[in-house]
């Protein structure tokens, strides 16, 4: 199995143990978005911080005219899984109207804080991190201007994981 396919599967178990936790240990809470209408799912349990963010979704996108950067925007059917272990961001994936079966990784710092979840990192150190740099010479910017994402307002239309 390849890095990429092992970081989803993990993706998928760690999603799997938060909505868990957040079924037996959350706390709703109102959002921090300015109008979103959607409560946030807290848990708290040491050293361990979950965030369950419904109907929204983010990416690296453009935010004005003229700035680029993390967004999280409104986005019907999609969850937002954000995971800080020690006060630092360990994860945050985009979940998808189809569930676990659709899980998009915007950040991932592999670690053995995937331990409290039960999965092994297996020596994976490679991180996922949400960082863009306009170079048109590089293809992950040369990707992000050919997508929605873009475009100002964002196109979020045909989004998927």
């Amino acid at each position: 199995m390849n890095n990429a396919n092992s970081k989803i599967r993990r993706a998928r178990k760690i999603c799997r143990v938060a909505l868990k936790l957040a079924a037996s240990h959350g706390t709703k809470m109102p959002a921090h978005y300015p109008g979103c209408p959607d409560h946030t799912c807290i848990v708290e349990l040491l050293p361990l911080r979950i965030e369950i963010l419904p109907n929204r979704y983010r990416a690296y996108m453009r935010k004005s005219p003229t700035m680029i950067g993390e967004s999280t925007v409104d986005k019907a059917g999609w969850t937002v899984i954000e995971i800080r272990c020690h006060n630092e961001r360990r994860a945050c994936f985009n979940m998808g109207p189809r569930g676990l079966d659709e899980i998009g990784i915007y950040h991932f710092q592999p670690g053995y804080w995937e331990f409290e979840f039960g999965c092994d990192p297996d020596g994976d150190s490679v991180p996922i991190l949400p960082t863009l740099f306009a170079d048109d010479n590089e293809p992950a910017w040369q990707l992000f201007k050919n997508s929605g994402l873009y475009e100002w307002p964002p196109n979020l239309d045909g989004l998927g994981a």
